[in-house]
């Protein structure tokens, strides 16, 4: 791809983001300023769960997104550990992850996605590590990996789906055909009948 864009918000801290070979556009996830259908690929890191209207995220994306085009999708799941703690800090006024937002679980995500006539193209689950904190602690638990992955594929803490844009319509493939059918003369019912009243006479003479 010729263009690699990273839509940032004004109060956004882009200290870690310029080690990255990206262009920087300034915008509004809601009002994405790019042109319709210019897009092949959007990516949204865990967009969705903070954002206050997911829907109309997901119609600019439509908007913007070229006809195959792709969409990435991460979330946090909250069918999961993760997604309990969430919930329960949530209760008490101390969030476990730094943003307070809402859990989308995948199912609602395929709804919104088929809506717009988006066709799943895949989908993975991962992170089975309990929701604790420290970097020691979480990589004492790396051998959940392995096991959430084998027996519990569909409570991993975060989910990501790719789905493809689809467009509606007829297409044409190959070259039409400038040969003409033959037209197939109509039968005329008069002329039918006195062709078989003229062969019953013919037959009752002879």
């Amino acid at each position: 791809m010729p263009l690699h864009a990273l839509l940032v918000h004004a109060n956004d801290n882009l200290i870690d983001a310029r080690h990255h070979q990206w262009h920087f556009i300034e915008g509004n996830s809601s009002e994405l300023p790019f042109a319709n259908e210019s897009l092949d690929l959007i990516v949204l890191p865990h967009v969705l769960e903070f954002a206050p209207d997911p829907h109309q995220i997901l119609r600019e994306v439509d908007r913007v997104l070229r006809p195959e085009g792709r969409l990435i999708i991460s979330g946090f799941n909250p069918a999961s550990l993760w997604g309990m703690r969430q919930y329960l800090s949530r209760l008490i006024g101390n969030p476990y992850l730094p943003r307070d937002g809402q859990f989308i679980s995948l199912i609602r995500i395929k709804d919104w996605l088929e809506l717009l006539n988006f066709s799943i193209d895949r989908g993975h689950f991962g992170y089975y590590k309990f929701p604790l904190q420290g970097e020691s602690v979480m990589r004492k638990m790396n051998f959940l990996e392995k096991m959430g992955n084998r027996w519990w594929p569909i409570f991993g803490a975060v989910f990501l789906v790719s789905a493809i844009k689809r467009q509606q319509g007829i297409r044409l493939i190959g070259t039409a055909s400038r040969v003409r059918m033959p037209a197939i003369k109509q039968l005329s019912p008069a002329t039918e009948r006195r062709n078989i009243q003229k062969s019953l006479k013919n037959s009752n003479t002879k």
